[in-house]
């Protein structure tokens, strides 16, 4: 008979959850992690992730440069004009494929005792003082002690749950693809048009991620999202010579809906979230790969310091105090900034002040950034 009791349950094999599961078993935590995908795969994702992250994926065993990341210390952000303004990123990042970054992560994983799901969707969860339980699609049942979400930006567990961020509806959708196009060395862009902003940069192989996002209310007026490349993002002279001048390594983009940057909770009774699933960053901050694996960090040091008998309550106002210290003050500069990107005329003023002040340039990219980890 299968055996399917394990310490911990994690839903969603991303960054967090894979982190995650690598950090649990290398400290004795018999961990499953369940994916509805097979690796690998390809994610809506900018594909940047911040250099803060490097001491931590090195103690899991994962060096991205062994994969071909391309290193990133440049940033550009234009208007939708085509007013732009440069800057250093002092930390620096790095560029590298979910489809290549989540396979290595997933290898990691299953090398350090972690059994993995895969093809996997999670359709119902029950969480208790004393244990959890999670049930597959095809009627498995699977008990642990912790059942830890990193289900993502939106899933049905989500909705099996009646989480409160879903009774709010997003006007946002995600759009990426993977392009041949040559940009300057070491640049991650930010171009701007009206209704969203579209990011840019080296993965790869030579190859770019290009991903933005984008009010689903002008794909509707446009007729479709074709119709909104050829007429809204090509007023922007940047986009405009990229989209028209690359190579798409995709016969169709990668699509997600319903995007939402509100508050979400960070857990109850033995049932934590980690990564999007805990709290999206506005993706113009370019940050919100290196907060989903700085959350698993967060998460698992709790977990592997609490008490065989610590109360569930106080691991999880233990964590909503960390999660907070470390990501709040980000996500609520990000919630405002993302209030002006999309509108030309904020838009406009914005990157206008940020060329007039520099400190003020570099306060924001320095709020968007945490210290290494």
């Amino acid at each position: 008979m299968t055996d399917r009791s394990f310490d911990v349950l994690i839903v969603g094999g991303g960054l967090a959850g894979l982190s995650l599961s690598i950090f649990l078993s290398k400290h004795g935590f018999k961990t499953a992690l369940f994916e509805k995908e097979v690796y690998p795969f390809h994610r809506v994702c900018g594909e940047y992730i911040s250099n803060e992250t490097l001491p931590f994926l090195k103690t899991l065993g994962f060096d991205p440069f062994d994969f071909g990341a391309s290193r990133i210390d440049q940033l550009r952000v234009s208007a939708p004009s085509g007013k732009s303004i440069k800057a250093k990123l002092d930390l620096g990042g790095f560029g590298l494929s979910r489809w290549k970054m989540d396979d290595a992560l997933a290898q990691i994983s299953r090398d350090t005792g972690t059994e993995i799901f895969e093809s996997t969707k999670i359709t119902e969860i029950e969480n208790g003082s004393e244990n959890v339980w999670a049930k597959d699609s095809r009627g498995n049942v699977y008990t642990g002690n912790y059942l830890i979400g990193t289900q993502g930006k939106r899933s049905n567990i989500d909705k099996f749950q009646d989480r409160s961020f879903l009774k709010k509806r997003s006007p946002y959708m995600g759009v990426k693809y993977h392009l041949g196009y040559e940009l300057p060395k070491g640049q991650i862009a930010l171009h701007n048009f009206r209704g969203g902003y579209a990011g840019i940069s080296e993965i790869e192989q030579n190859k770019v991620c290009f991903c933005y996002l984008v009010s689903r209310e002008i794909i509707k007026s446009t007729g479709g999202i074709p119709e909104t490349e050829l007429s809204i993002l090509r007023s922007n002279p940047f986009l405009k010579e990229i989209l028209e001048n690359s190579e798409p390594l995709w016969e169709k983009p990668k699509v997600i809906n319903e995007i939402s940057f509100e508050i979400k909770e960070k857990g109850r009774e033995n049932l934590f979230y980690a990564g999007d699933a805990a709290g999206m960053v506005a993706p113009l901050f370019g940050n919100g790969m290196a907060m989903a694996i700085r959350s698993a960090k967060i998460l698992g040091e709790i977990l592997i310091k609490a008490p065989k008998k610590s109360s569930a309550s106080l691991l999880e106002k233990e964590y909503q105090r960390s999660w907070n210290k470390s990501f709040r003050n980000r996500m609520l500069l990000g919630r405002m900034l993302q209030a002006g990107f999309g509108k030309p005329g904020l838009t406009e003023m914005i990157i206008g002040l940020n060329d007039l002040l520099p400190v003020l340039k570099n306060a924001l990219i320095k709020s968007s950034h945490g210290k290494p980890f």
